[in-house]
């Protein structure tokens, strides 16, 4: 009985680690080679995998990522920082925040997409990418035309995925908010992707959410 005990506790501990290994998986310093920390990767051709960097996936040249919008794949890769993790960079943002209360709190990732031009042809902006002052800060409603897309995650900092250093988003979670553009886009327009920190307050008809400035960025040229 002890022995088949034994056996039963190792197969656990197997299936155990072994669920472990497959999700706690290193990135692959192509990406650091590549482009860089604090940097955003941004591809038409799948989802970048954390563990597995593919040049292939991508067209980045003169510090520009090149996709083609009629395929409506927009996938990118965050690499935060060195050093930091999501932890690390919403503590540093609600620091500078006297007025943060974590009981009120819904803390997130946020990713934005701001574009060169709206879907007439006209320029949303004199010069693009648009400057740190140039973008909204605190929100209380649904954003313009110009900021395509506005997509909090949930950033728990009890849970795991608080101390990742590196994180994604698929086309799927872009897609309602990017196709109709994408597909009235030339050749030449250009998107401008931000990835930060921030949080939400809950408040009855009231709701805010307050956004650390861009910490990884990355420009989109339409092939």
């Amino acid at each position: 009985m002890k022995k088949l005990l034994l056996i039963v506790l190792l197969l656990t501990f197997g299936l155990t680690l072994g669920f472990i290994q497959y999700f706690i998986v290193d990135l692959d310093p192509g990406y650091i080679s590549t482009f860089g920390y604090g940097s955003l990767c941004v591809s038409d051709k799948g989802y970048p995998a954390k563990d597995k960097y593919d040049a292939s996936q991508f067209d980045f040249k003169n510090g520009k990522f090149y996709i083609d919008g009629k395929k409506y794949a927009l996938n990118v890769r965050a690499i935060l920082p060195e050093g930091k993790t999501y932890r690390m960079l919403l503590n540093e943002f609600v620091a500078k925040r006297p007025d943060y209360a974590d009981d009120d709190a819904e803390e997130k990732m946020i990713w934005r997409v701001f574009v060169s031009h709206n879907k007439k042809g006209e320029k949303n902006y004199s010069s693009f990418p648009l400057s740190n002052s140039e973008i909204v800060n605190e929100l209380s409603y649904a954003t313009s035309e110009k900021e395509l897309a506005f997509i909090p995650l949930n950033l728990q900092l009890w849970e795991e995925h608080a101390d990742w250093n590196s994180s994604g988003i698929k086309h799927s979670d872009f897609q309602s908010l990017v196709d109709d553009w994408m597909f009235d886009a030339k050749p030449g327009w250009q998107m401008y992707i931000v990835h930060t920190v921030g949080y939400y307050e809950r408040h009855r008809g009231n709701d805010r959410c307050f956004v650390e400035d861009p910490i990884m960025t990355a420009l989109v040229e339409m092939k």
